[in-house]
């Protein structure tokens, strides 16, 4: 059977419906990967920023670590220092009364020489004064005997002028 005259531009007009449909789907497939790459590309790029923000997350929490550990170690070190500058307070509180109770005691021993001094001058003071009542009591005796001789003397004298008198 001879094929109809229109066939040939059938056929063509159809192939050529064929193609269009073909480079439509190619078309949309294309546009689908392309959508696709675009998400990936996004999802990736979100992946990333996520991820640099947890990298600062964890720089920052690092950062708030070691500042509470330069914190720990200032405060011990105040804590430190507070007790050496207490313990030196201490030492030299403790000096101080032990020069405290140093003068007390020098004080206390020059107060008993001092006293034993007025009591050995208050002694010498009343042994002189002693020794001068039994100087003046003494020179009184004296006169007393020599009174007495000068008076026997006398006596003998007279009774000898007497003795020669007879």
């Amino acid at each position: 059977a001879p094929a109809p005259a229109h066939a040939p531009a059938h056929a063509h007009a159809h192939a050529q419906a064929h193609a269009h449909a073909e480079t439509e789907r190619e078309r949309e497939r294309e546009t689908e990967r392309r959508k696709e790459e675009f998400a990936n590309s996004v999802e990736k790029m979100e992946e990333r920023e996520k991820e640099r923000e947890r990298e600062r997350e964890r720089e920052r929490e690092l950062v708030r670590e070691s500042e509470k550990v330069r914190e720990r170690e200032y405060e011990k070190k105040r804590v430190t220092e507070r007790a050496d500058m207490q313990k030196q307070i201490r030492a030299l509180e403790e000096r101080e009364r032990k020069r405290e109770r140093e003068v007390e005691r020098e004080k206390s021993a020059v107060q008993k020489r001092e006293s034993q001094f007025k009591s050995v001058v208050g002694e010498r003071e009343s042994e002189r004064e002693t020794l001068k009542s039994k100087i003046a009591q003494l020179e009184e005796k004296e006169k007393k005997l020599l009174l007495t001789l000068i008076e026997k003397e006398t006596e003998r004298e007279n009774e000898r002028e007497r003795e020669r008198e007879r």
